[in-house]
């Protein structure tokens, strides 16, 4: 049951970004190099990157896990 939380958890936060970047780079006034600077200058948004990939990166205690099985 945890493995479909942790899919959905990690679906939730890539739409997430995703959607965040959109709204920067679309928004009017700020060049597209600039937006995208700008976003990703945002501590938050690496926060909410790191925490996407390790949700959607295999774990190495279930890789663990598996291989003993």
């Amino acid at each position: 049951m945890g493995k479909y939380y942790r899919i959905g958890a990690a679906a939730v936060a890539w739409f997430a970004l995703v959607l965040q970047y959109y709204l920067t780079i679309t928004k009017p006034g700020a060049p597209f190099i600039e937006a995208t600077v700008r976003y990703f200058g945002f501590f938050t948004i690496l926060t909410n990157i790191l925490v996407a990939l390790a949700l959607t990166l295999p774990s190495p205690i279930g890789l663990a896990s598996q291989k003993r099985a």
